[in-house]
């Protein structure tokens, strides 16, 4: 989920990602995620949580590096 001052935005795995226009909709009663006009705002929500996912993860390795098989 990332949210700005004027929207929020909910990554779903296995339902329909949800898109709410706080300013219009502070309850959060409809989900915008289909409306054509709000297109630019979900492309820069979805670019944000990527970017902070990418800037925030890790990598755990397949295999564990020389120096530490040969410390245990």
């Amino acid at each position: 989920m990332i949210r700005t001052k004027d929207y929020k935005y909910v990554k779903r795995m296995y339902e329909e990602d949800e898109l709410y226009d706080l300013t219009q909709d502070p309850g959060e009663t409809t989900n915008r995620i289909n409306d054509p006009n709000l297109t630019s705002v979900l492309f820069n929500l979805k670019e944000k949580m990527l970017d902070f996912y990418q800037e925030t993860c890790d990598v755990v390795p397949h295999r564990r590096s020389s120096r530490e098989a040969k410390a245990h």
